[in-house]
């Protein structure tokens, strides 16, 4: 490897001066996103020196509000000119709405950069990732106008840690539907903006093979020589869900290159020279067009950088004229020719702007075309071809993994197994498993057996996942569960190992073991004894509409399936009578007091539809939901739960302890609208974060009243929307026996008493009261209509002097 390969030179912005125009394209459309509508530019100019301009859109939406499908600028698109450009975009269809232009993100945000300048304005402010969902601007552009136009991107993540970012360029068909990627995925490290713009790397133009490129830091990104017509910029945030990159987009032009101006007619368009800091007006020739004597670093034959090439060169190479390692990776440009063949360690063949050209995660200043493999530092691999000895396992991966990128023969080759798992190296390559390593996940199970099909054939292809232990997230790790369908130990469960419920009863595995359950019988609970269905957020609130959020008297759904779910309207209410599941009033009501209510999507089957509307507790505090009345001797209760951000949880309990508070972990619960949603959750009084689920269960009840409550628990340590979806009771031992469970004497009138009798009672029932001093003769006294599961009758004023005077009812 020799030294002459490696050269780094750069000249900053603060070193330079320049007297010459900050703008030099003809025509460009700014778009600017925004949290709020009290920011404005005016005809203040902002942007990246060459493409700085006026007349910039602002499109802004309440930050916590999803943008998804919103159409953009009713009242029209404007120009760098502050024209209206209808005709360099058209009008396409996006759900209904006709406009130029669309965007699509989790929410807006903003960075704390402040208003201070216009350029400042510009980076304050962002399309947001929020975690799961990539921001995108579409644009449809005329045939007939900008042929060939330059992207610039401009990006501020608000400090967040890295990566923050990844951005490429789209050609789409369907403006909701995912496009054909044609540029590189550029990701960015660090995108601070503290008042300078700095470029990512050099501009980037379409690729026929698009690669994900790592750029340590910039601010804003060139997309050049662009020529589709339906263009899509999109965006995504790198980081994991606890510390994600937000993927920002702060604004988006579109310059028009298709004439490019040559003010000193020295080859180099003024957009370009202006950009890299060069003096339009001077080719440097002596004299020069002006007829004064210039300077030379400005004309086509310059090299301000020292580095080799011409400015000409640097243009047709899109390298920075001005920095002599434009990819900073101690490649100087000069050698990264950029024909894809390595020719000598003096014509590289590499990319002069991407520091990994073939994109096989090692860096070009390393693979120095040897083919000796040394060391991860000096592997000896082609820098332009990401499987040097293309033997389908790539340099990267092999060197990781102590085997030579340079050799397909033997244990370095696609069938080689040097841990004896029966896993070839390209099987281990795939799975994502260690080749070294004959049981990645240390579960007891050889890789090779691991097949992760998610279908059991046998004890050596098992169909789990090699990378996790407990592939069905039971709690029983998969070398214990044997798929024999029946228990022995511990050590033997005989349950499937790629299903946490093997018996599809609704009931987890690990949950039935535990409770002396049997996990293989596939007898889920009923509502033979009676059944009490409730659905919260009916009322279809932010934007739904109860339709979409109420079950159909005939929708069956709940662990237990039955009919007649009460459809529960607003944040709070009460007291409401409720029906049980046959449609008869069961004597219950309930009374609940709640933060909020919210729905989200359509429920595409019943089960869906009970998970699509919530209450939240948002405060902290702890919100009430009483049901009182409860028919039922024994019963168990379950509670659904659901919501549209993945880091809230909520801790649900009860008042008078009849079951212990339990913090229920709704990250995994299913997305809103799914199928096959209803899935146990085991949850801990101290929460769990490995939790999955949507229900759950809390056997043996006998309270007649339950005074439950639902608290904000947000992510661990946090307080923030807790939610549920639905409560369900299951009668276990029916309605109460039908008795007289109390005789209470008051005093009246002198020498007469009240006499007041309670019994057990059915709902919707008549009941006769009989009155005997001597259980011989009785004499009805009165009839009354059951008060529900509960019913008490007055006799009025009688005399003391009856010693003894028995009561009985009769069921009419």
């Amino acid at each position: 490897m020799k030294s002459s390969r490696f050269f780094a030179a750069a000249v900053t912005a603060a070193a330079l001066s320049a007297s010459f125009s900050i703008s030099s394209y003809a025509q460009s459309i700014g778009i600017k996103f925004a949290d709020t509508e009290d920011v404005t530019f005016g005809t203040d100019s902002a942007g990246a020196l060459g493409y700085a301009q006026e007349n910039w859109n602002f499109f802004f939406t309440d930050w916590s509000g999803n943008i998804e499908n919103d159409p953009v600028f009713d009242a029209g698109v404007i120009d760098s000119d502050g024209n209206p450009v209808g005709e360099a975009l058209q009008d396409v269809t996006y759900g209904g709405n006709a406009d130029p232009v669309h965007y699509d993100a989790a929410n807006t945000w903003r960075s704390s950069v402040g208003n201070a300048t216009p350029d400042d304005t510009l980076m304050n402010g962002y399309l947001d990732d929020g975690g799961d969902n990539q921001p995108y601007l579409n644009l449809s552009l005329s045939a007939d106008s900008y042929s060939v136009y330059t992207v610039v991107v401009y990006v501020n993540g608000d400090g967040q840690n890295g990566p923050v970012g990844r951005y490429w360029l789209e050609e789409w068909t369907d403006s909701l539907t995912e496009g054909t990627v044609i540029t590189d995925r550029i990701g960015i490290s660090d995108n601070s903006y503290t008042g300078t713009f700095v470029q990512a790397g050099g501009s980037f133009s379409p690729t026929a093979t698009p690669v994900d490129v790592d750029i340590p830091s910039g601010n804003y990104i060139v997309f050049e020589n662009l020529t589709v017509r339906n263009l899509r910029i999109r965006s995504a945030g790198n980081g994991d869900p606890e510390d994600f990159g937000r993927g920002p987009l702060n604004a988006v032009q579109i310059v028009d290159t298709s004439n490019p101006e040559d003010s000193d007619g020295d080859g180099l368009p003024d957009t370009w020279e202006v950009a890299n800091m060069l003096d339009p007006d001077d080719n440097g020739l002596n004299p020069n067009n002006n007829g004064v004597p210039g300077d030379p670093d400005n004309g086509a034959a310059g090299n301000p950088d020292g580095d080799g090439l011409s400015n000409l060169e640097e243009f047709e190479r899109s390298t920075n004229p001005r920095n002599g390692d434009t990819d900073g990776d101690t490649l100087a440009d000069e050698i990264e020719d950029d024909t894809g063949i390595w020719v000598s360690d003096t014509q590289t063949g590499t990319n002069p702007r991407i520091p990994d050209s073939d994109g096989d995660g090692l860096n070009d200043n390393i693979e120095n075309n040897s083919g000796n493999f040394i060391s991860a530092e000096d592997p000896g691999t082609n820098p332009n071809l990401a499987d040097t000895d293309a033997d389908m396992l790539p340099d990267d991966w092999e060197v990781a993994n102590g085997f030579d990128p340079n050799s397909d023969v033997g244990d370095d080759g696609t069938a080689g197994d040097i841990d004896a798992d029966f896993s070839p190296n390209i099987d281990e390559l795939n799975a994502g498993t260690d080749p070294n390593d004959g049981d990645s996940d240390d579960d007891t199970l050889l890789d090779g057996y691991e097949d992760n099909t998610g279908t059991f054939v046998s004890e050596t292809q098992t169909g789990t996942d090699p990378l996790d232990a407990d592939t069905d997230g039971d709690t029983l790790a998969d070398a214990v569960e044997t798929a024999k369908g029946s228990y022995t130990d511990e050590t033997d469960t005989g349950t499937d190992p790629n299903l946490a419920d093997t018996d599809a009863d609704f009931f987890r595995d690990d949950w039935e073991i535990a409770n002396d359950r049997d996990p293989f019988d596939g007898v889920p609970l009923n509502v033979d004894q009676g059944g009490i269905g409730l659905n919260f957020g009916a009322a279809g609130a932010n934007g739904g509409d109860a339709a979409n959020s109420s079950l159909d008297p005939a929708s069956i759904t709940g662990i237990a399936r039955q009919a007649n779910w009460n459809n529960l309207l607003g944040a709070a209410g009460g007291p409401v009578s409720l029906l049980d599941d046959l449609g008869a009033d069961s004597g219950a009501t309930v009374t609940w007091t709640a933060d909020e209510e919210w729905s989200n999507g359509v429920g595409i089957d019943p089960d869906g539809t009970l998970l699509v509307g919530w209450i939240s507790a948002n405060t902290g505090v702890e919100n009430p939901i009483t049901i009182e009345g409860i028919p039922y001797a024994g019963y168990d209760l379950v509670v659904y739960f659901n919501h549209d951000r993945i880091t809230e949880d909520v801790d649900f309990g009860e008042s008078n302890g009849a079951f212990p508070t339990v913090r229920l972990q709704e990250t995994d619960s299913p997305t809103v609208g799914e199928v096959g949603s209803l899935v146990q959750q085991v949850a801990t009084a101290a929460g769990d974060p490995d939790q999955v689920g949507s229900f759950y269960y809390i056997p043996g009840l006998t309270a007649s009243t339950l005074n439950l409550f639902i608290n904000s628990a947000g992510e661990e340590g946090s307080t923030d929307r807790g939610a549920i979806t639905g409560i369900q009771l299951v009668a276990t031992s029916g309605v109460l026996p039908f008795a007289i469970t109390s005789i209470e004497r008051t005093a009246a009138a002198p020498g007469l008493v009240d006499v007041t009798l309670t019994w057990n009672s059915e709902p919707d029932a008549n009941y006769a009261v009989y009155a005997s001093g001597d259980l011989k003769d009785w004499v009805e006294i009165d009839d009354t209509q059951s008060e529900g599961t509960s019913t008490s009758y007055t006799e009025f004023g009688v005399p003391v002097s009856d010693q003894r005077r028995y009561y009985k009812v009769e069921l009419q």
